[in-house]
């Protein structure tokens, strides 16, 4: 047991002490405990209501820098402020404060002369004369932590402990803080303000930097750090105005309130629903009257989405409730503001949802030089004439005249030559589809096409062979078509029409098929023969939604897809299944590596097959890899399939089964009366490295395996050395759902690559 001899405080008997004194007098009892804080186990805290000491402390050793003076140097002032009101009750708690010497800690330290130097002003680092014990560093924190400074040389006691919970409370403090620390922190700071003299801030402004210089930091950083450096300085904001400004977001919004006000104030439901989507489309156009006033956003707006949530509610071609989308006796003025907004700004992106695509809007989308993409979600067009629908009364111009809606005889001969990437959501709405589709026709530059299905409980049409001439799929680099029809009849047709037409072969880089329903022999074949005829330069090809999908299945894609290096298959489980899940293997695993050795050059796999077939199935024809000697006394174990296949919404790598389901067959066993179980060697099987190691074995191109279904994600990649040759290191990806490089060539459901 140590033993303690009680010194009392020179406070109590001797005159005031000045600041100076008392935090350099290394003879004073107080000076002596507080010399090497922070104490071990206690002032290391960074969120507490002391961490204003800290700011202090930094301040006086030039590490708080500040973009703008007058706002930095204003919380320094009242932490000042603070801290000198801290220092008010602190006389009173010291009165009542008696410390005790602890001898063993004091041994472990060695003797000290009274006329040493106090402790922290001795280099305890030769190395580094600047090394300071009060400073707040993590070398410091690493000593405390170990012991080697801080140590609990003096313990404590007071005459009545309620004097230091009134501090806390005079000062604000509401917590718990060690005595001994909390003095360590106040003498800290008073030793850091001797030490360092006065606070050092920042007094070269960046708005005394070269302009050049800002520029060029603003350029280097992300998106989202411009707007984070737009919110510290005021000069800053006005250089990343381009980046927090280029986006606007327009809404014409539905309101429950003022439908039901009209129904109680007598007026039919229709009428009610009627003048609030009136009121809606004048609210809209006023808030983009506003936006087009402001010079500065206009000029900076570079991304722009309207949304009409009235397409939540009732689809937009039907006569009642609600008006069509493009009855011009209520949208017009919204036509007209959004084509000035088109022609006035310079876009690169535009998102329509909901809205009929009049001519006024067509032509701003063709007058702008500057869009690049283009993305419609359940809207209606008009039908415009470049190549397109040559429906003479679908041709004409709808205007107002004496508050009856009358046809003008011109058309709109549009040409979108700058869009490039063009997403299209089919919707409900009755004659949708074709409409969309000829929108295609008008762009003569597109490279990146996405349809999707929105709110659309069937598969969207194809281009009808009236648009064949006009909507030439072949010749795009692009092409994401999910929710469409497993029918390719009319997709393929078309597509070898354009190509004909053109006499070129096709442009496909990149090719997604995700279907409504199960694909079918009878529309794969002729897909692939269209591929392997037209388009020999297909690199990413992802197939989701194929009913059956045998090791044959794969050589016919090799064949015809000579220069893939992405692929990505997936199987449905049963004819009128529309997810693409995990499911099982059709053959052995070995098939399917020896057809995917007859690509040249694949990189990449994504199947979403992982589980074994029927029990049924006899040994012989099992789809797990061939076994790997495991273990020389039991060639096999055995497992129940039942069970087993139950453990199909487990991940694969954590898949867990019980021993008892792997014991030998017993000997009582009656075949007779039961086929056997089917004997694998065990559940290790399923792990993605082994069956990455199968496909890689005969494909030594490849560099990543992965199984993806609506819940399931795994990957596996293959690393290679510096020279690019195998390495022979299978990794698990730990988040393949997010896997920035899986998902930049297979894009999630719902989504499509990306471009910028």
């Amino acid at each position: 047991m140590s033993t303690s001899t009680t010194i009392s405080s020179p406070a109590t008997t001797q005159q005031p002490l000045t600041a100076y004194e008392a935090v350099t007098d290394h003879r004073r009892i107080h000076s002596m405990l507080l010399s090497n804080g922070p104490h071990k186990g206690t002032g290391i805290r960074r969120d507490d209501g002391l961490q204003f000491l800290e700011r202090i402390r930094e301040y006086y050793r030039k590490r708080a820098a500040s973009p703008d003076d007058g706002r930095f140097e204003m919380p320094f002032t009242l932490w000042i402020a603070k801290f000198m009101f801290m220092l008010g009750p602190l006389g009173e708690l010291l009165r009542h404060v008696r410390f005790a010497l602890d001898q063993d800690a004091v041994a472990s330290y060695g003797p000290r002369d009274p006329d040493m130097s106090p402790v922290w002003h001795d280099p305890l680092r030769p190395g580094e004369p600047d090394w300071d014990s009060d400073d707040d560093f993590e070398a410091n924190d690493a000593l405390v932590q170990d012991g080697r400074i801080g140590a609990d040389v003096y313990t404590y006691s007071m005459d009545d402990e309620r004097v230091l919970y009134e501090t806390y409370d005079k000062i604000g403090l509401y917590g718990v803080y060690p005595l001994q620390d909390f003095l360590s922190r106040i003498y800290r700071t008073f030793r850091s303000i001797i030490k360092h003299g006065e606070p050092k801030f920042q007094r070269i402004l960046i708005t005394t930097m070269p302009f050049e210089l800002n520029d060029m930091i603003v350029g280097y950083l992300g998106k989202k750090d411009r707007q984070s450096l737009g919110l510290t300085s005021s000069f800053f904001r006005d250089l990343c105005a381009a980046t927090t400004q280029e986006g606007a977001k327009f809404v014409q919004r539905h309101d429950h309130s003022v439908v039901r006000t009209g129904i109680q104030a007598g007026l039919p439901e229709s009428q009610s629903v009627y003048h609030s989507m009136l009121a809606s489309v004048a609210s809209l156009v006023e808030s983009i009257d506003r936006f087009l006033a402001n010079s500065g956003y206009l000029g900076n707006l570079r991304y722009a989405s309207f949304v009409n949530q009235w397409i939540d509610l009732f689809p937009g071609f039907i006569r009642e409730p609600t008006a069509s989308l493009l009855d011009m006796s209520v949208y017009r003025p919204l036509s007209e503001a959004l084509a000035l907004l088109l022609v006035s700004s310079n876009l690169r992106s535009l998102d329509l949802r909901g809205f009929g695509l009049t001519y006024e809007i067509l032509d701003g989308i063709a007058s702008s030089s500057t869009l690049r993409k283009l993305h419609i979600d359940r809207c209606f067009p008009v039908i415009a004439h470049k190549e397109g629908m040559v429906y003479v009364h679908m041709r004409k111009r709808v205007i107002p005249h004496q508050g009856t809606v009358m046809v003008e005889r011109t058309r709109l001969h549009a040409s979108f030559v700058s869009l490039a990437t063009l997403s299209i959501g089919f919707g409900p709405e009755y004659d949708v589809a074709q409409r969309n589709w000829n929108i295609v026709s008008l762009c003569p530059s597109l490279e990146d096409l996405y349809c999707y299905s929105s709110h659309l409980d069937r598969a969207y049409e194809y281009p009808s062979p009236m648009l064949w001439p006009s909507v030439n799929l072949a010749r795009l680099k692009r092409v994401n078509l999910e929710g469409c029809s497993s029918a390719f009849s009319m997709f393929i047709a078309g597509c070898r029409k354009g190509a004909e037409r053109t006499d070129t072969k096709g442009g496909w880089e990149r090719l997604k098929l995700r279907t409504y329903l199960p694909i079918s022999n009878e529309d794969f074949g002729p897909l692939m023969d269209y591929i392997a005829l037209y388009q020999p330069d297909l690199r990413v090809l992802i197939l989701e939604g194929l009913r059956v999908l045998p090791a044959h299945t794969i050589t016919v894609i090799a064949k015809a897809c000579p220069s893939l290096d992405c692929l990505a298959v997936s199987r449905r489980a049963r004819d009128n299944s529309l997810v693409n899940d995990v499911c099982l293997w059709d053959e052995r695993i070995e098939a399917y590596a020896s057809a995917v050795s007859n690509f040249a050059s694949l990189r990449h796999l994504t199947v979403n097959m992982l589980w074994f077939p029927h029990p049924m199935i006899s040994p012989a024809t099992s789809p797990l890899p061939s076994p790997l000697p495991t273990d020389p006394d039991h060639e096999y174990s055995t497992i129940d399939l039942d069970a087993a296949y139950a453990l199909h919404s487990q991940p694969t790598y954590n898949v867990t089964i019980d021993p008892d389901l792997l014991e030998d067959v017993p000997t009582w066993y009656d075949s007779v009366l039961r086929p056997p179980p089917i004997r694998i060697i065990d559940h290790r099987r399923w792990d993605p490295i082994n069956m990455a190691y199968e496909f890689q074995h005969a494909t030594p191109t490849l560099r990543s395996f992965a199984i993806r279904g609506e819940t399931t994600h795994v990957r596996t990649v293959i690393e290679s050395d510096d020279y690019g040759r195998d390495s022979g290191a299978f990794i698990i990806v730990e988040d393949p759902q997010n896997d920035l490089f899986h998902n930049s060539w297979n894009p999630p459901y719902g989504s499509t690559w990306s471009h910028e």
